[in-house]
């Protein structure tokens, strides 16, 4: 099934090097991050990181998600629970399945815009930062950054089948990608145990990622939300990773 999305071009349109692909998060839709996306593109201080990129902003199926009642919403899987004590919350078919579709999005915007491999950043939000943290597995080297902004893990063991048959498939400059994770010492949602855990999952546990390229930062006061200074720090780091 192919995904729909927003796009928001360079505003040098003849001119696209990059792609920047960001997944937003449980119940929301591309328009929650197209205008912070456009702003940014705008201000003098964060512009510099999206010369040359294409954003391409997917919109999530409309899922039933049991830990809200079963109520139909924009999810890229359901969430059997909200208690972290659950090892089994997470629908991690409907997980892999849209890790696929954005595994073919990424592959067929690249074709129709001919964005060479290591010129793309997959980045995301909460659900979307759970997804950003695993698409190195299916994405390998044609990523040059992956961004996690309120994200977490999802897989239950690394011998997941699923799981590790990505991982043995992995070259080593896959597992070198650059990482960027943002959370925020008072979000509910995922706490700051949660981020943490979810860098130590695929270091330690998975082995899918790399401490050395890994960037983890902690925002004080911050929600389950995004700041200025996070996102400040994520152009920093799209900039970086797209020299």
């Amino acid at each position: 099934m192919n995904l729909k999305y927003q796009k928001i071009l360079p505003l040098d349109k003849t001119n696209i090097k990059n792609l920047i692909l960001f997944i937003h998060g449980l119940g929301d839709s591309p328009a929650g991050f197209a205008g912070l996306f456009q702003q940014l593109q705008r201000i003098p201080e964060t512009s510099k990181a999206f010369e040359n990129s294409l954003i391409i902003l997917p919109q999530a199926l409309n899922l039933p998600v049991t830990a809200n009642g079963g109520y139909t919403m924009p999810s890229w899987f359901d969430i059997r629970s909200f208690n972290s004590a659950d090892s089994n919350r997470y629908d991690l078919i409907q997980f892999n399945n849209s890790l696929t579709m954005i595994q073919e999005l990424v592959s067929d915007i690249q074709k129709e815009y001919h964005i060479a491999d290591g010129k793309v950043i997959v980045g995301g939000f909460s659900q979307g930062g759970a997804l950003s943290l695993s698409a190195n597995l299916v994405l390998g080297e044609k990523l040059a950054g992956v961004v996690v902004l309120s994200g977490f893990n999802v897989w239950d063991s690394p011998s997941n089948p699923v799981i590790s048959s990505y991982i043995n498939r992995m070259s080593d400059a896959a597992k070198k990608v650059p990482v960027f994770q943002g959370s925020g010492d008072q979000d509910p949602l995922v706490s700051v145990g949660r981020a943490e855990e979810a860098q130590s999952w695929y270091i330690k546990e998975a082995g899918s990622l790399e401490a050395a390229t890994y960037d983890f930062k902690l925002y004080k006061g911050l929600a389950h939300s995004t700041s200025s200074s996070e996102m400040k720090d994520v152009c920093d780091f799209i900039e970086k990773a797209l020299k």
